[in-house]
């Protein structure tokens, strides 16, 4: 009974020690990409040369670096119907060149995992919940939310847009990768939110 005793107590002691060290950054910024089946191969390409080509931007690495910590992390989701989510690179450190190279070089290797609805509500409810205890903590969050069509699956827009913001996400950003006024119109009054959005 006392060696029972003695090992729960040696447990407790390493589990309450256990210390997680939190990573400060200036953003915590998520990319959520469309990937239903309305986005063609060309309009693929366009969000993942586009993003690519970001990070590889010397104006992009120097204000990461020229930030007041210096650094941001990065996660990247691909989206499409209302139970169609995916992490593809999950929660990255970018501090300097060489990182924001790599981010950029992972983007290149990934393949489209599924195509379907468009469902921009269930992509943002699922995106917001990743920023708590992803080891970072940022002086803003920011959700990228591109798409090239209106929500036609899943909870709405703004229902999860309203859960992000109340959860703590500072920012979510609309890009609209299509003319059409309708898909402009719904990012703009449905998704878009928080200052400078």
């Amino acid at each position: 009974m006392k060696h029972n005793n003695l090992f729960l107590y040696l447990v407790l002691l390493y589990y309450s020690s256990t210390v997680v060290a939190i990573e400060i950054v200036d953003v915590e910024l998520q990319l959520l990409i469309d990937i239903s089946g309305s986005v063609n191969s060309t309009e693929y390409q366009l969000q993942m040369n586009g993003y690519k080509a970001a990070f590889e931007s010397s104006n992009v690495q120097n204000a990461i670096i020229n930030g007041t910590n210096g650094k941001i992390a990065v996660q990247l989701i691909m989206w499409s119907g209302s139970s169609q989510q995916e992490v593809m690179i999950d929660w990255t450190l970018i501090d300097s060149p060489s990182a924001s190279d790599a981010f950029a070089s992972s983007i290149d290797m990934l393949a489209r995992p599924f195509s379907g609805m468009t469902a921009i509500g269930s992509a943002i409810n699922y995106g917001y919940t990743h920023f708590e205890n992803n080891g970072f903590q940022g002086l803003a969050q920011v959700m990228d939310v591109s798409g090239d069509g209106t929500n036609n699956s899943g909870m709405s827009p703004e229902d999860a847009r309203d859960n992000a913001i109340d959860a703590g996400v500072d920012k979510i950003n609309g890009i609209v990768i299509t003319s059409n006024q309708k898909v402009i119109d719904e990012y703009e009054n449905k998704v878009v939110a928080g200052n400078n959005a």
